[in-house]
């Protein structure tokens, strides 16, 4: 292929990482409890800015829906915030169990 002389086809590459449902098995045989989960077609992100754990939950679907979430974080007040606007409000309406 011009002008690099690459092959017409690119071999494709072995895939470097297992699969999801291979490492949530491995970490569960480990002991670790899951970091998220939810009874909702979502998608999620966990991170931590400073002593901050910031999770950015995403609905899957065309609808709105109300999934119940839960996080392995405690002794945190859960807020709500909008990626678009940048507006927040605490989410009162939360349970903390002990594991």
């Amino acid at each position: 292929m011009s002008p690099w002389n690459l092959p017409a086809t690119i071999p494709k590459s072995q895939d470097i990482y297992p699969s999801y449902n291979f490492t949530a098995q491995t970490l569960t045989q480990m002991g670790v409890p899951p970091d998220f989960e939810s009874d909702g077609s979502v998608r999620y992100i966990h991170r931590y800015d400073g002593d901050e754990e910031i999770y950015f939950v995403a609905n899957r679907e065309n609808r709105a829906t109300s999934p119940a979430c839960s996080f392995r974080v405690t002794g945190r007040q859960p807020e709500l915030w909008d990626p678009l606007t940048g507006e927040h409000r605490v989410l009162p309406d939360f349970e903390q169990r002990m594991a």
